[in-house]
């Protein structure tokens, strides 16, 4: 069972998980059930779509030195710079969890689950496809935690 990331407010996960009834066969051998407890979440922008994680936290709007938004065609994108320690975070977690899903939940549902494709070293994030709303929200909260 792997650890993920989980609390209120923006969080990153690395999990193994089970999708909820909508599964994408093209995932089906890399997302399974790792947590027998853990908490089902929903994807934002899909509700009927959901992964069963556990909880543990790893890296938080604490770990975050910038965040700034552009538009796409596919939607807002989201860069973030982490600080030092969610730098060392990030290299540490995604070294550990190769070709497994990077969680990345906000007020209890999932924003994003790429895959860790390599380790990352850069200390920076981007998230694709989250709408206005979402993204204003996001922005808030990481104003008012800092």
């Amino acid at each position: 069972m792997k650890k993920l990331i989980w609390m209120l407010g923006f969080t990153l996960l690395v999990v193994q998980l089970s999708y909820g009834q909508n599964d994408q066969a093209s995932l089906s051998g890399i997302f399974q059930t790792a947590a027998q407890g853990g908490v089902k979440l929903p994807f934002y922008n899909n509700p009927d779509r959901s992964l069963r994680i556990d909880k543990s936290v790893a890296i938080t709007f604490a770990d975050f030195k910038k965040m700034t938004t552009k538009s796409t065609p596919q939607g807002k994108t989201l860069s973030i710079k982490l600080n030092k320690a969610g730098k060392a975070k990030l290299i540490q977690m995604t070294q550990k969890n190769l070709q497994k899903p990077l969680v990345i939940v906000f007020e209890g549902e999932i924003l994003s689950a790429p895959l860790v494709q390599e380790t990352i070293t850069s200390g920076n994030l981007q998230i694709t496809g989250i709408d206005k709303k979402t993204v204003h929200k996001l922005i808030k909260s990481y104003k008012k935690d800092k």
